[in-house]
This record gives C-alpha cells, sequence and structure tokens, in this order.
C-alpha cells in the first residue's frame, strides 16, 4: 500500500512495486498492461484507471529498457454494442500515440477459449500469453458484485458480446476467470475511487492510495478492509472463500489491518432488478434482446435503476 499525493508519489511508488517483483530478463518481452477503462467516463468520476498511472509505469518500464509494452482492455458490452471508442474517449490512444506502446482492444483482438462455471467464454489471447501480465484496476463500489477492483476487472479480458456469459452467474465466474488468467502484479488504482452506486453512477472519492500485490484474492479481501466494505456484501469474496482462495493467516492478517476511510456501498438492488437478473431468466433476456436492446428501452430501465448503461 502506498500513499500518493500527487504524478512524482505516484511514480516513485511505481518504481518501488515494480521492484517488488522478478521482470522478465529480455528487453523484447511482450509486457501488458490492463487498465479499468470498462467505460468512457474519466478517471475523475472513479470510474477508470487514471492516466497518471499508466504514464508512470509506461515511463518506468521504458527506462528500464522494455520496448514491447501493450496496453489493453474490453470496455463493456453497451459501449462496445455502440461502437464508441473508449480508448479515444478517455486519452488512452493519445497516451499510447506519446510514449509508442501498442493499444489493443480486447472485445475485438484473437482469442481463445477458457471454461468458466456456466460455460466457455473467449478472451484476449494476450491475457494468457503476455511475458509479464501487470493489472491495474480502479477501485470502485459496484451495484451487482459489491466491489469491483482486481478480480473483477479480468472481466475487460473477455471478448465483445461474450461478457454477458459472464453475468449468468457473476460471482462464481469472476472467481473462475482470475483461475485461469494469472496477471503476475496487481497495481490498483484508489487514487480518486468510487463510492455509492457504482460503477456508473457512483460518487468519486478521493483516497490517494496505491494498493498492490501479486495475488489478486487477498489484495481485494484487503481492499475491502481498507475502505470499510463488508466482504459478507461482496458475493465473489464468499465465493472465493468456499472454494479455498484463503488461508486462516489470509483473514488474520486482514484483520490486522486499519482501515484508511469508509466508501459508502452500493445500495441494495430492487427485488425487481435482482429477479430480472436471475440466472433462470437468461434464456428469455436472450430471446427478448431485440426489444430491452433498443434506445427506449435501455433509457426506461435506467429510469427505473435496473441498469447503468444507456
Amino acid at each position: 500500500m502506498e500513499g500518493c499525493q500527487g504524478r512524482g508519489d505516484v511514480a516513485d511508488a511505481a518504481c518501488q512495486l515494480l521492484d517488488t517483483v522478478a521482470l522478465p530478463s529480455y528487453p523484447d518481452a511482450c509486457i501488458l498492461l490492463k487498465p479499468n477503462l470498462n467505460n468512457d467516463l474519466s478517471a475523475l468520476t472513479g470510474n477508470s484507471t487514471d492516466l497518471r498511472l499508466l504514464a508512470v509505469v509506461i515511463e518506468v518500464l521504458q527506462q528500464r529498457g522494455y520496448a514491447n509494452i501493450v496496453i489493453g482492455d474490453g470496455p463493456n458490452i453497451g459501449v462496445y454494442r455502440k461502437g464508441i471508442d473508449v480508448f479515444e474517449r478517455l486519452g488512452v490512444r493519445a497516451l499510447c500515440a506519446h510514449y509508442g506502446v501498442e493499444c489493443v482492444d480486447f472485445n475485438r483482438a484473437p482469442a481463445t477459449e477458457v471454461q468458466l462455471t456456466t460455460g466457455p467464454v473467449r478472451v484476449a489471447r494476450l491475457c494468457l500469453e503476455a511475458d509479464f501480465f501487470l493489472n491495474l484496476p480502479k477501485l470502485k463500489t459496484h451495484a451487482e458484485a459489491g466491489m469491483s477492483m482486481a478480480l473483477k476487472s479480468l472481466i475487460g479480458c473477455v471478448s465483445g458480446a461474450d461478457k454477458r456469459r459472464v453475468h449468468t452467474d457473476l460471482p462464481a465466474n469472476i472467481v473462475a476467470l482470475n483461475e485461469a488468467i494469472h496477471p503476475h502484479l496487481i497495481i490498483a488504482d484508489a487514487l480518486i475511487a468510487m463510492e455509492g452506486n457504482g460503477p456508473g453512477d457512483g460518487t468519486p472519492r478521493r483516497a490517494d492510495t496505491l494498493l498492490a500485490a501479486t495475488d489478486p484474492f487477498v489484495l481485494d479481501l484487503a481492499a475491502a478492509r481498507l475502505f470499510d466494505l463488508n466482504p459478507n456484501t461482496i458475493p465473489y469474496l464468499r465465493v472465493a472463500a468456499r472454494r479455498g482462495h484463503f488461508a486462516e493467516a489470509d483473514f488474520d492478517a486482514v484483520a490486522r489491518l486499519e482501515p484508511l476511510l469508509r466508501l459508502d456501498p452500493a445500495p441494495p438492488r430492487s427485488a425487481f432488478a435482482r429477479l430480472l437478473d436471475h440466472p433462470a431468466l437468461t434464456p428469455l433476456r436472450d430471446a427478448t434482446r431485440a426489444v430491452h436492446g433498443q434506445e427506449w428501452a435501455r433509457r426506461l430501465l435506467y429510469r427505473l435503476h435496473i441498469m447503468q448503461d444507456v
């Protein structure tokens, strides 16, 4: 955990955190940086990864001689369906051009199948084949998942419309994704976090913090403690515990952490919204997508607090 008050602090923290792992020994190694670019809402809203963090990580890696750096993510279904270029809107393409690094949209990248709890999905092959995978998620509350950080951010590795299949059983599939894809290091952006009705309608909250670990399960458990979010209200952490991803020592170590500040959790979803998301209704949702995918229907669902992306 590193406190950061400005770009200089972020750069110092990035150097220190990258020193905690063994980076590839050859300069042409493929280094994948995966920010959270779920939506076209800037880092100032608490939704996406701060460009300051991306920039300093690229600078540190280039100073150490790495020349094959790739920035990649797969924005959500709503912006994917509309053809919105999130990389362009958030300034990531300009950042990549400035530093001479490659930019890859995982929604359209070469993919391979991995098996989740509810069946196979395609994930960007780069997430499995990069020589070094650095996950750079954003800390935010989440109406469905409870919290979004290291574990949930890997949904961005899933190709295009296959993301819908993840939501068939979101908690179990988040855990399964992290059992299939293994970043070498996670540096989580809590410089400006999001609280309340995240991930799209929450409130930004300045926390001036970076969190890092090599174990995404323990990192998310620690983040819940540090930001006073009840892990029992984060379904994927309960699934992870049942699957044996936490040792007793992990719970003991996390319990000794002192909370940094309290993030207001996402408000409970209505019974109607939870009913519509029930896995048993997946065939009905798929059959009626031509109707509820229309603009008027999406706006109605947004006003009813059933969805966040119009």
